[in-house]
């Protein structure tokens, strides 16, 4: 199981082992398949115009540069990625992202995860508009589940929130829209 939280850990250590540590005895002393993660999330650029590439220290008490907080949720994302798991649980893995580098991500994310179950936690529908299937929980239980525009055409719990959310920020929903299911 791979597992991206919306607080994910920043560690004050190489780039090399802030990727390699969701599969430590794998990845410690494999750096093409280190590289190869951050290619994966677009980030092996960045790491190698670091002063020291992937030796580079990260971090603000004891280390030579630090990321953004969007470089390190896509760190994040390359750790669950690097232990090919089955399963990947997305607690709001983007959440300082703004709109266009949240989809330019999932975009990408849907590439990475082909073949892999992958639960995503969301309130964002920017988010939720993309996945395959959505299911609506209410007090801890499914109460609606199906695509995005199923959902909207059904005119029930999932279509109230999108509405609601549309009113509130004109557009930002993402997908579909009420008045074109």
């Amino acid at each position: 199981m791979g597992l991206v939280l919306q607080s994910f850990g920043r560690y004050e250590a190489s780039v090399a082992e802030n990727l390699a540590y969701d599969d430590w005895p794998r990845l410690r002393d494999d750096r093409a398949a280190i590289r190869q993660l951050a290619t994966r999330v677009q980030l092996d650029e960045r790491f190698t115009a670091m002063p020291d590439g992937y030796d580079t220290h990260l971090g603000r008490s004891f280390g030579q540069a630090t990321l953004s907080g969007r470089e390190w949720q896509r760190v994040a994302v390359a750790r669950a990625l690097a232990r090919n798991a089955s399963l990947l649980i997305l607690d709001e893995p983007t959440a300082s992202f703004d709109a266009r580098t949240e989809h330019d991500l999932f975009v990408r994310f849907k590439e990475l995860s082909r073949g892999r179950t992958t639960l995503l936690i969301s309130h964002r529908f920017t988010t939720i508009g993309m996945a395959d299937s959505i299911a609506v929980l209410d007090g801890g239980r499914i109460v609606e589940s199906g695509s995005h525009d199923d959902l909207l055409a059904r005119r029930g719990a999932y279509a109230s929130l999108y509405e609601l959310y549309e009113r509130l920020i004109p557009g930002a929903a993402g997908p579909g829209s009420l008045s074109s299911p």
